[in-house]
């Protein structure tokens, strides 16, 4: 661009001049090639077809709410992530559908006239119906129409963290809907230890699972095969007796190869008392039973075991910045619902006080797919580091060409990937350059760009 400028012999504007015409360029290119998208007969192969997003997501706010971004006064040019998943800034809507309960059918929905807010209109060709949904855009959110029967059961949580690390959570919502499925057969021991194999000092005891005093390894296992590798499962059980001290541990394979369940946090240290037991953790590809044993093949007294359940549950995704190790959260779950959550690593390095982690759906939230173009991130600052503080879809901290991104506070930066710019190809590029050097040309006699006075003095 600064070339095209002074073999022009044109007088020279200030890097932040440059950047309001790039960005205004960028803006009437992106206009003309969304435009042009609908009349293409090849869209999949339109140049237009890769600012395309598709999202599935569930209903997380209640209203029939979406967060598309983040900005009431200007929209950001960099991928959102909030508690409601990933978003990009949103261009147009090209198309909406809803699906309010696992197993029912698409419902489409259709925009509200152009300065209709809501649904409170009088026109019966326009009015929302629950077999004519609506959608209007409100400030930072899309919001649907009728939607009393749009369901947002997922939980909401927030963690805390202290030097770096997670040190706490809260429970905002405990959601619903989550699986209620006990993977264990006969985990209150009724009447026997059936579905159980255990070693020679394991017995049924009244209801219970008595483990005899012992100087020898102790074992009670039972398969599982209903582990999905990557998924997250918590386990739940009581006990009691003990010598306090002493230690018990819990794993989810026989001996190795090694499942997930495997670090420190599968001991437990006995009081002599009551211990609630909850546990979280992810299963890998070894994941394939439950099992209690003695840990240094030592019990003084006896230790009974009682209702064990293990159940799969929802992801927890912390929106994070940390440089070094990501957090591992497990929920524990009750009858459905969120009630705890179990660090499984507390993670390091973050600079965030506190935030709102992403909870995977419940079964019983309502969905929505949502295609939409996105905002172009593009900018033209050779080697521009990306810099979340930018509110305008081109900054100067992004240049055009080609990039990858790399999770960062509140979005993407891309200072890991070697890449130092995002954006388009060269024909576009070339294009957004001439449109900026055009405008530019034609408003070097503006009174708004006559404060430069070293006339000589080029583009920089």
């Amino acid at each position: 661009m600064d070339l095209l400028l002074d073999k022009a012999d044109q007088a020279y504007f200030t890097t932040a001049e440059k950047d309001k015409f790039l960005t205004m360029a960028i803006m009437q290119w992106y206009e003309s090639l969304v435009a042009d998208y609908g009349s293409s007969p090849s869209q999949e192969n339109h140049e237009a077809a890769k600012y395309i997003v598709t999202e599935t997501k569930s209903f997380k706010d209640s209203g029939g709410s979406i967060r598309v971004h983040n900005n009431t006064s200007n929209t950001t040019p960099y991928p959102y992530n909030t508690y409601m998943g990933l978003s990009y800034p949103l261009y147009s809507v090209i198309d909406m559908n809803i699906i309010l309960s696992a197993g029912s059918g698409f419902l489409g929905v259709s925009p509200l006239p152009p300065g209709v807010i809501n649904d409170n209109i009088s026109d019966p060709f326009n009015k929302p119906t629950s077999n004519d949904r609506k959608y209007n855009i409100d400030g930072t959110r899309i919001r649907v129409y009728p939607n009393n029967d749009i369901l947002n059961n997922d939980a909401r949580i927030t963690v805390s963290r202290t030097s770096g690390a997670v040190s706490g959570s809260s429970i905002l919502k405990k959601g619903s809907g989550y699986s209620t499925t006990n993977l264990i057969s006969n985990g209150t021991f009724d009447t026997d230890l059936t579905d159980w194999n255990e070693t020679s000092g394991i017995v049924y005891d009244n209801g219970k699972v008595k483990f005899n005093p012992t100087t020898s390894a102790e074992v009670l296992t039972q398969g599982i095969s209903n582990y999905v590798a990557g998924r997250f499962y918590c386990v739940k059980f009581t006990i009691t007796g003990g010598t306090a001290g002493e230690k018990i541990a819990v794993r989810d394979y026989v001996n190795t190869p090694l499942g997930g369940l495997v670090s420190d946090d599968n001991q437990i240290t006995l009081t002599g008392n009551q211990i609630d037991v909850e546990i979280g953790w992810q299963a890998n590809e070894y994941s394939a039973r439950f099992k209690i044993d003695t840990v240094n093949d030592l019990l003084t007294t006896a230790v009974y075991i009682d209702n064990v359940e293990i159940f799969e549950v929802p992801t927890l995704t912390v929106l994070d910045n940390t440089s070094t190790t990501a957090p591992v959260l497990v929920p524990i779950t009750d009858n459905g619902e969120i009630t705890s959550v179990f660090i499984r690593n507390a993670g390091a390095g973050s600079t965030l006080s506190s935030s709102e982690v992403l909870v995977g759906a419940s079964s019983t939230s309502s969905t929505y797919t949502l295609d939409y173009f996105k905002y172009p991130i593009l900018s033209n600052v050779t080697g521009g580091n990306f810099d979340e503080a930018h509110e305008n879809p081109g900054t100067s901290d992004i240049q055009l060409g080609a990039g990858s991104l790399r999770y960062g506070p509140k979005g993407f930066d891309d200072s890991a990937t070697g890449v130092t710019n995002w954006g388009c190809g060269p024909e576009a590029a070339e294009s957004i350059v001439k449109k900026a050097v055009r405008m530019m040309t034609a408003n070097i006699e503006s009174p708004l760009y006559q404060v430069n006075s070293i006339e000589e003095k080029r583009s920089e």
